[in-house]
């Protein structure tokens, strides 16, 4: 087996901070079910906007400029944001340790983007990368957060 490459200092240097969007599936507690819950976390990780080479490599068009990669460590530990009034969050010394999949939302300046592909090659590397699409928002659907 190959050597695995180990990318984390360099990660953490060149990191920022940005917010995701989870949601958790419902469940029955006590015979009674608890509906889906949204939880927010801040987790720090690298974004750069997809090059050209990047978008026409991926699913032939289905990318732009516009969509980000993200490069995060392989364990995240996240800061749980909580609501503190309506559309106002702020953050709790809770950390959890989270994985992002598909699907999950990712909001950094004022922007918002979807998880569309997990690029897994943990065996080789120490991260995990993603692709993000942006998406369309108009003001009230970015989420305010106090950082």
């Amino acid at each position: 087996m190959p050597r695995r490459l180990i990318f984390s200092r360099l990660i953490q240097k060149n990191s920022i901070d940005f917010v995701i969007k989870k949601e958790v599936d419902g469940e029955l507690v006590n015979g009674r079910y608890s509906g889906p819950t949204i939880n927010y976390y801040l987790i720090k990780g690298i974004l750069n906007p997809l090059n050209d080479d990047e978008v026409n490599l991926y699913d032939g068009g289905k990318y732009s400029t516009q969509d980000i990669k993200i490069i995060t460590k392989e364990n995240i530990k996240a800061t749980k944001f909580e609501e503190t009034a309506e559309d106002e969050y702020s953050l709790t010394e809770i950390k959890d340790e989270i994985k992002i999949e598909e699907g999950n939302m990712i909001f950094h300046n004022n922007s918002k983007f979807k998880i569309d592909r997990e690029k897994n090659r943990t065996n080789y590397i120490d991260y995990y990368k993603f692709i993000a699409v942006k998406q369309n928002v108009s003001g009230k659907e970015v989420p305010i957060f106090n950082v």
